[in-house]
């Protein structure tokens, strides 16, 4: 598999549901465990049983020519099991209404095999 925006997401972000300038987007960490599903998997919810740790803040998302950038994301003080996959979502502030957007295996540093950083 390759990094993509999940089905269901491309979906919420043409009908306006996703407004990354101003909702709060986060990252979560996930396992090698994870059965990624593209087409069907929609909340975090679904992803409950291989998170590692959630809850990380993108910060100072901007659109320019098509393209979102933001500040860099640091995990620190994460000593825990490593992970595999960073999974984008928006958070509502339950699991069960935030939104998948981004999934990503593949960038510098995954799998990251676990140990502290930062």
């Amino acid at each position: 598999m390759s990094n993509f925006l999940y089905t269901k997401a491309k979906n919420s972000i043409l009908k306006g549901e996703i407004d990354f300038l101003n909702d709060n987007i986060k990252v979560a960490l996930i396992n090698n465990n994870y059965s990624v599903d593209q087409s069907n998997h929609e909340f975090l919810s679904e992803l409950n049983s291989y998170i590692v740790r959630d809850n990380i803040v993108i910060s100072n998302i901007s659109i320019t020519n098509g393209a979102i950038d933001a500040d860099d994301v640091k995990v620190q003080g994460f000593n825990g099991s490593g992970f595999s996959y960073i999974v984008i979502y928006k958070d509502t502030g339950s699991r069960n209404t935030s939104n998948l957007l981004i999934y990503i295996d593949t960038s510098h540093g995954l799998p990251f095999p676990g140990a502290g950083i930062g």
